[in-house]
C-alpha cells in the first residue's frame, strides 16, 4: 500500500508519531488558517506546533500531504472531557487516541467560508484513493471533528462541509473534472452580477495580497 499519494504536493513533518491501529475512518476538518502555515510549522525539527493533518487542501483544491497514511496525523487527538458531550460517532473508542485509527484531512480556511467546491473535488479524489489503498469509504467512516468532540469542535468542520455530497461522489464513477465545470457566463450583466455577489462569495485562493473569490450566476429563465 501506498502511504504517499501518487501525484500530491509533499511536505513532510515532524508532528507524527507511530500508530498501533490501522486506520479505519477519515476525519474532516477545517483548520482555522492558511496552508503557508502548516507548511512553516512542518519545517520545524523538532516539532514545536503539536498539530498536523495528513491532508490539507487549500482554498483552490490543491492537496499537501504533510504524514504518511501509516503514521499518526496530530489532528484529534484530543477527547471530549468529564461531562462534556460525549462523542456522536458510533465507532468511537473512549480509551484509545482518535489518532491512532484514523486519517486527518483539513481544509484551508475559516469555518463560515472554506470548504468550497474545489476543496470537495479534492476530497473526492483523496477519498477515492484511501479506498484504493486503506479502508473503506462510506457513512460510518467518514466524519468530522465535531463527531468526535460536539462540545468544543461543534464548528469543525465548518458548515459548508457536505457529507453527503462527498459520499455520493466517491461512489459514482464520475469523472471528477465533470463535478463543477461551469455555464458559460456570456455577455456581462451587471444586475446578475450584484444580486450573485449580494447572496455571498466564496473565497477560493490567494494572489499576493488579494483574496480571489468566486460567486455563482443564477440565470433568469
Amino acid at each position: 500500500m501506498d502511504e504517499w499519494m501518487p501525484g500530491v504536493r509533499q511536505v513532510a513533518t515532524a508532528a507524527t508519531s507511530v500508530r498501533t491501529l490501522a486506520p479505519e475512518a477519515v476525519v474532516f476538518h477545517v483548520i482555522q488558517g492558511h496552508r503557508a502555515t502548516m507548511d512553516e510549522w512542518a519545517k520545524q525539527r523538532p516539532a514545536v506546533n503539536q498539530a498536523s493533518y495528513h491532508f490539507v487542501i487549500d482554498l483552490d483544491g490543491t492537496p499537501t500531504q504533510y504524514v504518511p497514511i501509516s503514521q499518526r496525523a496530530w489532528h484529534a487527538g484530543r477527547v471530549p472531557s468529564q461531562g462534556a458531550a460525549a462523542a456522536l460517532w458510533p465507532a468511537f473508542r473512549p480509551d484509545t487516541n482518535p489518532n491512532d485509527y484514523t486519517v486527518g484531512i483539513g481544509a484551508a480556511g475559516f469555518s463560515e467560508t472554506t470548504w468550497n467546491d474545489a476543496q470537495h473535488t479534492t476530497a473526492i479524489e483523496i477519498l477515492r484513493w484511501l479506498e484504493s489503498e486503506w479502508m473503506d469509504i462510506n457513512d460510518e467512516t467518514v466524519i468530522g471533528h465535531r463527531d468526535l468532540d460536539p462540545s468544543s469542535r461543534a464548528h469543525d468542520p465548518g458548515p459548508n462541509w457536505d457529507r453527503e455530497w462527498l459520499l455520493e461522489h466517491v461512489a459514482s464513477s464520475e469523472e471528477l473534472s465533470s463535478l463543477n465545470k461551469p455555464l458559460p457566463i456570456g455577455p456581462f450583466e451587471s444586475q446578475l452580477w450584484a444580486e450573485a455577489w449580494s447572496r455571498g462569495a466564496t473565497p477560493v485562493r490567494y494572489a499576493g495580497d488579494d483574496e480571489i473569490h468566486e460567486i455563482r450566476i443564477t440565470r433568469r429563465k
